[in-house]
């Protein structure tokens, strides 16, 4: 792992640690103004939450059947 402060390493956090360190101010400013596009923003967030959540329920199903 190279230095650098919690969701900085690679892997599932990696690249949103990398936005939230200087950018995440551009984009709130940028999402109050169009409200369009912190709608979508929002319904993104919501897929990668759905699909997060499906991939967790079915590794839970495998795990108590033991696979």
């Amino acid at each position: 792992m190279m230095g650098g402060g919690p969701g900085m390493e690679m892997g599932m956090g990696g690249m949103s640690g990398m936005m939230g360190m200087g950018m995440m101010p551009m984009m709130m400013q940028t999402m109050q103004q169009d409200p369009k596009l912190m709608g979508r923003m929002m319904e993104l967030h919501g897929e990668m939450m759905r699909t997060m959540g499906e991939a967790m329920i079915k590794r839970g199903k495998e795990l108590q059947q033991g696979k």
